[in-house]
């Protein structure tokens, strides 16, 4: 009698419950997958039609769009610049391009029987799209250099492209758009460092094992700027193998690794190459000395001039005058352990976070972390501060991140190469459950039942009277009429009881289930939204 009265007693409840549809609401875990982009998957996957195409770097358009850029195999010639545009839900922009037997949303630009690669993407003011990289006139074949006959020849020369809004060359730049600088008698082997837009110029900073080649553009129609440096040009001989730059005030931080002892490092230049000898010492902040044999991949310039750096397995910061930051981690490096990870970029992210973003060597798959302002890493984001993305394409698929952008409210963009085609991926970046300021917020109803301790690994609630249970206590842990928790929502009812031992009166119960309900589905979407294939769904729900 005892089971049955309980179950006439569940059946009561079962028919108090009514589903109703209400207002949509969404639930985003912080440091998963985003189901608003990529059409419910949280990742898109662009090919080009050629054997391998590969993503660099990336940009936001003032609309929201998305530029990705990189190479590709499609379009003649050995390899080619590549460039995709994205709407902000991660579909192909069906307005860009899509000429030449490429499909839209893609542009394929060849600059010679050679070889091409796009590095850096800039937006302009107007929304004119620069696309910087190098071009490899030779390519694979005999080159006819002096003291290189017979020889493959690796000369990079800068390669710069510049699109309109659809995708097309501007034939007011360079020869019908495009771009190729050469020294006349020298020969340069470039690939890009950093490329910025200073007021009506466009500044050019290559990586070097050895020297440093500084160009400087003209913006209105892609000439070399004579009055710059030596005809245009400025070589700078620095302590350290560049792989990246940034603007530091009136000069240019550079990150890499130190000549010697191959640590890895910073270095400051002026404007004219000569290096910044009031930089750490001598011109020379070397990051170690564990790191001996590393390099930092990426570098970026906090507000007050601090610079942070990422590269194999940490994230670092110095100071603006080149020296450690004591305040960040420890010693200024926040180290992530355990397995190989090697980041390609970093970006700045709300309330002082920094994130950085490129692969795990177990499983060859993205890899994201985030740390915050003190350098710790942000336990609330993935596992430890670490968030991994398998695209899982046709089994098994080796993934690179290689660029990352932040948006204002937190959620981050990854793009870089998934398998053989350009991958990207956005990621929940705050803990924000529902609409802003609504009911479903961080710590809120649902966030506690499903972190319940009875809900380990799999997504199971013990039955709807266990449901009602926990949402007694929910309601008892809120003490929603006493203590308002920080940003719910006023419209939240405030008669609420503050203790188990007051039972909550049945409206206010239907009221949360409905609100519980309405938000699972989406959480169970989220959580979905991470598996490789869809309609693939591992998670249990009984009731």
């Amino acid at each position: 009698m005892k089971s049955l009265s309980k179950r006439h007693s569940r059946d009561r409840v079962l028919r108090g419950l009514k589903l109703e549809t209400l207002e949509r609401r969404e639930v985003f875990a912080v440091g998963g997958l985003d189901p608003t982009f990529g059409g419910g998957w949280g990742k898109a996957v662009t090919d080009f039609g050629g054997s391998t195409d590969w993503s660099i770097d990336s940009a936001f358009q003032a609309d929201g769009k998305i530029v990705v850029v990189g190479g590709t195999t499609a379009g003649g010639g050995n390899h080619n610049f590549a460039l995709a545009r994205y709407n902000s839900d991660g579909s192909l922009d069906a307005s860009f391009g899509g000429f030449a037997g490429i499909g839209a949303g893609r542009v394929v630009t060849d600059f010679a029987a050679g070889m091409d690669q796009a590095q850096k993407v800039l937006i302009q003011p107007d929304g004119k799209i620069l696309v910087i990289g190098w071009t490899n006139p030779f390519g694979d074949e005999t080159g006819e250099l002096p003291g290189y006959e017979n020889e493959p020849v690796q000369e990079h020369r800068w390669a710069v492209a510049r699109y309109n809004a659809d995708g097309s060359l501007d034939s007011t730049f360079g020869t019908l758009g495009k771009v190729v600088v050469h020294r006349p008698g020298e020969y340069d082997v470039v690939t890009v460092a950093g490329a910025f837009i200073v007021g009506d110029k466009l500044l050019l900073v290559s990586s070097a094992p050895e020297t440093s080649l500084i160009s400087r553009l003209n913006l209105s129609d892609g000439s070399v700027d004579v009055a710059f440096g030596n005809s245009g040009h400025v070589l700078a001989d620095t302590p350290i193998a560049i792989r990246a730059a940034a603007l530091h005030g009136d000069g240019i931080v550079l990150a890499g690794n130190a000549k010697v002892g191959n640590s890895m490092a910073f270095s400051r230049i002026h404007m004219n190459g000569m290096v910044d000898s009031t930089f750490g010492v001598n011109g020379l902040a070397v990051i170690g000395p564990e790191f001996t044999s590393s390099q930092l991949y990426a570098v970026v310039v906090q507000a007050d001039g601090s610079i942070v750096g990422a590269g194999e397995k940490s994230v670092v910061r110095v100071l603006a005058n080149g020296m450690a930051d004591a305040s960040f981690s420890v010693d200024g490096v926040a180290r992530f352990e355990g397995e190989l990870y090697q980041f390609y970029d970093i970006a700045l992210g709300p309330n002082g976070t920094i994130i950085a973003a490129g692969y795990v060597n177990s499983g060859l798959n993205f890899a994201v972390v985030r740390v915050g302002a003190d350098g710790a890493p942000d336990q609330n984001f993935g596992v430890g501060g670490v968030v991994k993305i398998d695209f899982g394409l046709f089994g098994f698929s080796a993934d690179y991140g290689t660029s990352v952008l932040t948006y204002a409210n937190g959620k981050i963009l990854v793009t870089g190469i998934a398998g053989q085609d350009f991958g990207l991926t956005r990621i929940n970046g705050a803990a924000v459950l529902g609409n802003p300021g609504g009911p479903f917020r961080p710590g809120g109803l649902l966030g506690q039942i499903l972190n319940h301790p009875q809900s380990p690994g799999l997504l199971r609630l013990g039955g709807l009277t266990n449901l009602v249970e926990r949402i007694d206590e929910a309601i008892a842990r809120h003490r929603i009429g006493n203590t308002m928790p920080q940003n719910s929502s006023p419209s939240r009812p405030t008669a609420v009881p503050t203790s188990r031992t007051n039972s909550p009166s049945r409206s206010q119960r239907q009221d949360l289930i409905d609100e519980f309900f309405a938000g699972l589905g989406a959480e169970l979407r989220t959580r979905a939204g991470a598996m490789a294939s869809p309609g693939q769904f591992p998670y249990q729900v009984s009731l």
